[in-house]
């Protein structure tokens, strides 16, 4: 028998709430100004923007995706609203296990 390795999608949620929460205490001022989106999958746009970085087309999983401008292209003061997309459905087939999901 198959393990099962889906979470209910409030249970995906959570989990990354609580990935998210148990960083390192140093990190947390790093996110003052992230949004972290759930998504199911990638959009066509999202593997595009990953196409233009890397200056090839995207292949394989793509788990997640920073959007945005890192805080190292800020300039003192600036404040840009960034995003980390998790992608639901690449997290569960790139998982042996629903414990290592």
């Amino acid at each position: 028998m198959k393990a099962r390795r889906r979470l209910s999608w409030r249970q995906f949620c959570d989990a990354v709430e609580e990935a998210v929460d148990s960083l390192p205490e140093p990190f947390h001022k790093y996110l003052k100004n992230v949004v972290v989106d759930v998504q199911e999958e990638p959009s066509a746009g999202d593997e595009a923007v990953l196409g233009e970085r890397s200056g090839q087309r995207h292949r394989g999983l793509l788990l997640g995706l920073f959007v945005g401008v890192p805080l190292t292209s800020q300039g003192y003061g600036e404040n840009h609203p960034n995003v980390i997309k998790i992608f639901r459905r690449p997290m569960e087939a790139a998982s042996r296990t629903r414990g290592a999901l």
